[in-house]
């Protein structure tokens, strides 16, 4: 804009504020040849070129984060500044880096405007100061240093990175295989999280820190944070220096016990972040949770067989039985096997004579009664717990619990499913136990538990629908005295279950049963109640039993 004589009069008392003007003025003296001049900078710029912010405190009015600045050459000094939408000035923060290139603030901390709903008032605007080092003062007519011409932005960007993963089960324990749900566990109560920053933070440290986000369980308080039984879990490294790509990874090591425990991870660059920092995670869906697995080794009972009398050696074509197969005759199949050669082998019958039956061909191997040798007629069928809806139940299967579920998923391994001999019903408690230590191939893991479909308990027709010893991890379920009812088949499978984590009666004897303690979503009496009803559906747990249930020791 050229400016003719007397044009203008300067009035330096009513002089605009300095303030996020983008402006040059130049004067030059062309008639009389002079030298001209200007009030910026000739050679020096300086830009912003991000504004990020990586916390929005709305409950102190606060917004914090660092901002990107740009030289094209090495400056004196470097300031940016910050306006509200209203362009009152409302923070500086220091810039340490004077060198040409890009280069980080410090980060800074301001105070601006919110609306009743806790949005941030925008624009916010982010504005860049330099003024030029000596070398380039020495070119100017007065020897004087020039401030670059400002530039700025209002576009705010997050800085802060959601991590991976995001959510899902962390696993305290998989003590005995089938992998971790999440690719990045790879050992038990371990998982890398991994931040992108982008390439444009490459080389920037960052810090890491963990944090205990609020239950989400329908039964809990679901504003709480830090609320955790096994604490906030830790992490290691705490501060990393990102690579090229601008990424860096870190382990949060979990609880070792307390299945429900839930976790946010989160990362800022340069400084510490904060719990403001995690509640956007978690707000925006990031949140690993503590689940326990347990094994479940399935065995069922053959319908109809026997016990060998007698062993019965390689070779031999003739077998001696306890009792005899009713309705078995000539032509019939049998499975011979014993605790010691569980799949044993497939004969055929040629002749019966009571408890005698005669084969139609020698057999392969030696099955002895010290082993548990027995016959099972497959035609008959079996009797199974009906475990399939453990899941979805009272035991849930949504992996930050909203489903209101224990933290707990069931894994039943191809190798561990067996079939046992016929016990029409047991002669005693102890005839449980040796039966179980015979046939429970994994008696001696924890986190193990053996669940046996039979027939009667301890006396014929019997009169519990299941029994369960925690010290053995067993758990039989009497389908015979439970009758044709799934429902009812579930629902004592579940409850059954239950006892492996030292639930008795609603989690204890006292006061009676009849008492009726109601589950969690008070729409039944608790799963353990021996007055629940078993066949409208699987009754949830009430809260006692669930926080049980969360706490109990790993090694089950």
């Amino acid at each position: 804009m050229g400016l003719g004589a007397g044009s203008c009069v300067w009035e330096p008392a009513a002089a605009t504020p300095e303030g996020i003007y983008t402006y040059r003025i130049r004067a030059a003296h062309d008639e009389e040849g002079g030298c001209d001049d200007q009030d910026k900078s000739r050679w020096l710029t300086v830009d912003v070129e991000n504004f990020y912010w990586f916390e929005k405190d709305a409950e102190n009015g606060k917004l914090r984060g660092v901002v990107r600045y740009g030289l094209n050459r090495a400056a004196a000094q470097v300031q940016i500044k910050f306006y509200d939408h209203e362009l009152n000035e409302v923070g500086q923060v220091a810039c340490p880096e004077l060198s040409a290139g890009e280069h980080f603030s410090d980060v800074y901390d301001i105070t601006v405007p919110y609306d009743q709903n806790g949005n941030l008032i925008q624009p916010v605007y982010c504005v860049a100061f330099a003024d030029e080092c000596d070398a380039d003062a020495n070119e100017n007519r007065n020897r004087q240093p020039k401030p670059a011409l400002p530039r700025g932005t209002a576009s705010l960007d997050n800085v802060c990175p959601m991590p991976t993963p995001s959510q899902g089960k962390v696993l305290i324990s998989a003590k005995h295989g089938g992998g971790y749900p999440l690719a990045e566990q790879t050992v038990d109560r371990e998982i890398e999280i991994t931040f992108d920053y982008g390439p444009k933070f490459a080389g920037c440290s960052v810090c890491f820190a963990p944090f205990d986000p609020p239950d989400q369980s329908p039964y809990n308080d679901s504003d709480t944070w830090g609320d955790n039984v096994g604490g906030s879990g830790s992490v290691n490294p705490t501060t990393a220096v990102l690579d090229g790509n601008g990424r860096a990874s870190t382990v949060l090591t979990i609880t070792d016990r307390c299945a429900g425990d839930n976790y946010c991870v989160a990362s800022c660059p340069f400084v510490a972040p904060t719990e403001g920092m995690a509640r956007a995670l978690f707000a925006a869906g990031h949140n690993l949770v503590a689940w326990k697995r347990i094994y479940v080794e399935e065995a069922q009972m053959y319908r109809q067989g026997a016990d060998l009398a007698q062993s019965a050696a390689q070779g031999q074509t003739t077998l001696v039985l306890q009792q005899a197969l009713g309705g078995v005759g000539p032509g019939a199949m049998l499975h011979l096997f014993g605790a010691d050669n569980r799949d044993g082998e497939q004969v055929e019958v040629e002749t019966v004579n009571g408890a005698t039956v005669e084969l139609t061909a020698s057999i392969a191997h030696t099955y002895s009664t010290a082993s548990g040798a027995a016959v099972g007629v497959p035609n008959g069928g079996f009797y199974t717990a009906n475990r399939e809806l453990l899941a979805g139940n009272a035991y849930g299967a949504a992996f930050d619990g909203v489903d209101g579920g224990t933290f707990v998923e069931f894994l039943r391994q191809p190798q561990a499913r067996s079939v046992v001999p016929l016990r029409p019903h047991f002669t005693s408690y102890d005839d449980m136990h040796d039966y179980c230590r015979q046939w429970f191939v994994n008696t001696n893991q924890t986190n193990y538990v053996w669940l046996v479909g039979a027939k009667y308990d301890l006396a014929e027709p019997g009169q519990a629908y299941g029994m369960a010893h925690a010290g053995l991890n067993w758990c039989y379920v009497f389908v015979e005295q439970i009758g044709a009812a799934q429902i009812n088949n579930s629902d004592t499978t579940n409850h059954e279950i239950g006892h492996q984590f030292v639930l008795l009666d609603h989690d204890t004897n006292f006061p009676d049963p009849a008492n009726g303690v109601r589950n969690h979503e008070d729409t039944d009496c608790c799963l353990m109640s021996y007055v629940r009803n078993r066949g409208d559906s699987v009754c949830e747990f009430c809260p006692g039993c669930l926080s049980d249930v969360r706490s109990e020791e790993d090694n089950l």
